[in-house]
């Protein structure tokens, strides 16, 4: 079986429109628009990604804290740190969650996924805008080749991986 979980078959005319918006072409597929690109420039980064590190790691991560007990997943909950580190454990919850919410089971942190826990009432850009912080986080792409660095208030600023 592929990568892609296949979301329901019954979207609401809203749920497509959402997704036309956001330039997504299939389930886990997005365009060339990405909420960084949509949105006021000092967003932070779209993507997130294993290994990503910084201050604004923590936020999904305390999201799938308090999310993944109500699903009965307390010990890996349990497992998950708020160590400034998107690693092995917080990407193993956030399958989790792309599951329940039929999305791509990547482990990543993009649009899809920060999108559909925004409509559960969970912002992630306002709260990543709210840090009290001058660190930079860095923010892994999906294609393993750049990262995106990022402090609050600053637009994301691009380096090759190896620099």
């Amino acid at each position: 079986m592929g990568g892609i979980i296949p979301r329901p078959k019954h979207l609401t005319l809203a749920e497509r429109a959402r997704m036309l918006a956001l330039g997504t072409t299939r389930c886990g597929a997005t365009g060339s628009r990405t909420m960084s690109q949509t949105n006021d420039p000092t967003n932070p980064p779209a993507y997130m990604e294993l290994d990503s590190r910084g201050p604004a790691c923590n936020l999904p991560i305390r999201y799938l804290k308090d999310w993944l007990p109500k699903r009965g997943y307390r010990a890996l909950a349990d497992r998950l740190e708020e160590d400034a580190h998107y690693g092995a454990t917080a990407v193993e919850g956030m399958r989790l969650y792309q599951a329940w919410a039929s999305l791509e089971m990547d482990g990543g942190f993009g649009p899809a996924t920060r999108t559909t826990m925004r409509e559960d009432g969970y912002d992630f850009v306002a709260d990543a805008k709210a840090l009290e912080t001058t660190e930079v986080t860095v923010f892994i792409q999906p294609d393993g080749q750049y990262r995106q660095y990022w402090r609050p208030g600053e637009k994301p600023w691009i380096k090759p991986s190896g620099n």
